[in-house]
């Protein structure tokens, strides 16, 4: 059986990997960097990894947006820093649009992918600020 795998170097994917290689399936495992650590399997089974190409830079990445969405929705919900953190939120949704379009532009080719939802995001975000003073 041929097996896509996503996450395949993570915990639970790299353990998952072994498995299905072991018990001879072939696999294209896809992840944000190489494994660590060479693949070790037992079985008949092929493997082609594919990389997505963000590298060491994904994990810290990804958690620095992810602290600073939460700090903006958080200055959001309040009056005195609405307008501030509405500011901020388009500032951050360009900023994830061009380092993104720079880092990885194939990341345009996919109708449902993440530069493409930056625009509805970036449109309710004018919304939401031109309701603020009616608030």
């Amino acid at each position: 059986m041929r097996v896509l795998l996503t996450g395949a170097t993570g915990l639970i994917g790299s353990a998952i990997l072994g498995r299905i290689l072991g018990d001879g399936h072939d696999v294209v495992a896809v992840a944000h960097r190489s494994p660590a650590r060479p693949v070790r399997h037992l079985g008949a089974g092929s493997l082609r990894m594919q990389d997505t190409g963000a590298g060491d830079w994904s994990g810290p990445s990804v958690v620095a947006g992810a602290a600073a969405d939460i700090l903006i929705g958080l200055g959001i919900a309040f009056r005195r820093s609405a307008k501030i953190a509405l500011l901020a939120a388009m500032g951050l949704t360009l900023f994830y649009m061009v380092a993104g379009s720079l880092l990885l532009p194939r990341l345009w080719i996919d109708p449902l992918g993440p530069l493409w939802k930056i625009w509805p995001v970036l449109i309710l975000n004018f919304i939401a600020l031109a309701m603020l003073a009616e608030r």
